[in-house]
């Protein structure tokens, strides 16, 4: 099966990543903030990868329009809360 880096509407399963190129294995919590093309928000709880990226894996309903979505990772940790920089990620119509 050939390899796609492309996001479809209502994939489930695929991985998004976000590097915040400073290690967060001391996170007590950490997440990616979404805000989707229609301008609502929603946020996706991540798991610590690599010790710099946050993984997440989509799940159902999560990437259910097409059009530009922002992402941010938020992250909690002993000596910092804050949030990382906006990465944008498209999300295409299926067959597109």
């Amino acid at each position: 099966m050939a390899q796609c880096s492309r996001v479809y509407v209502d994939s489930i399963g695929t991985e998004i990543i976000l590097d915040t190129e400073v290690a967060i294995t001391s996170a007590t919590y950490l997440s990616i903030q979404v805000k989707k093309p229609d301008e609502t928000t929603a946020e996706w709880v991540g798991t610590v990868f690599e010790n710099t990226k946050v993984k997440y894996l989509l799940l159902a309903g999560d990437v259910d329009q097409t059009g530009e979505y922002a992402l941010q990772v938020y992250v909690e940790m002993p000596v910092f809360i804050g949030r990382g920089c906006t990465e944008k990620m498209e999300v295409y119509e299926n067959f597109d």
